[in-house]
């Protein structure tokens, strides 16, 4: 599709106990290994050991990227059960300790964490993250980026409103509905 914004997306996961919810403390390399090999590689390490992320493939489709993104959750998943490992996906978690999170050895996090100091500490926090490729960047105009970043903020809200809608019909007794 010629012109088309291709975007790809990224969400990362707190990596927790199975049966607790506690945010791992020693996560096996060995999980990460079979991770990436079960992803075809569309998983990373994150800045802390207790984290992973899941990358997509580029899309024009948001239909696809959303089954790639539910075929990668899945598949983290499924990997992280043999290791008595669960996901999480929450922005931050409600009981991790930053203390006690072990940063990943990497040179790039080691930079970062010189970088951050306290801040990197302290950087128990997990997002999902969408990348758009303009199809001509240098014919885009500068007050397109606000558009279409005000867009994907949108989109996502409205999403977060129907399962809040969801939500509150469950409790009430009545019958789901979609927004």
């Amino acid at each position: 599709m010629a012109g088309a914004f291709t975007f790809g997306m990224e969400e990362e996961y707190f990596l927790v106990d199975a049966e607790t919810k506690v945010v791992a403390r020693d996560v096996p390399p060995a999980f990460f290994a079979d991770a990436k090999k079960a992803s075809e590689g569309r998983i990373s390490t994150e800045f802390l050991q207790p984290q992973i992320e899941v990358i997509s493939s580029p899309h024009v489709n948001m239909a696809d990227a959303r089954a790639e993104l539910r075929m990668l959750r899945r598949t983290v998943s499924t990997v992280a059960a043999r290791y008595g490992l669960a996901i999480l996906a929450a922005g931050t978690h409600p009981t991790a300790f930053w203390r006690e999170a072990q940063q990943t050895d990497k040179q790039r996090y080691d930079t970062v964490m010189d970088d951050l100091q306290m801040i990197g500490q302290r950087d128990l926090l997990c997002g999902l993250h969408v990348h758009v490729e303009l199809p001509d960047p240098d014919r885009a105009r500068r007050r397109d980026v606000p558009d279409l970043a005000l867009s994907a903020a949108a989109a996502r809200a409205l999403d977060l409103l129907a399962v809040l809608a969801s939500a509150a019909d469950r409790a009430e007794g009545l019958p789901a509905r979609r927004l």
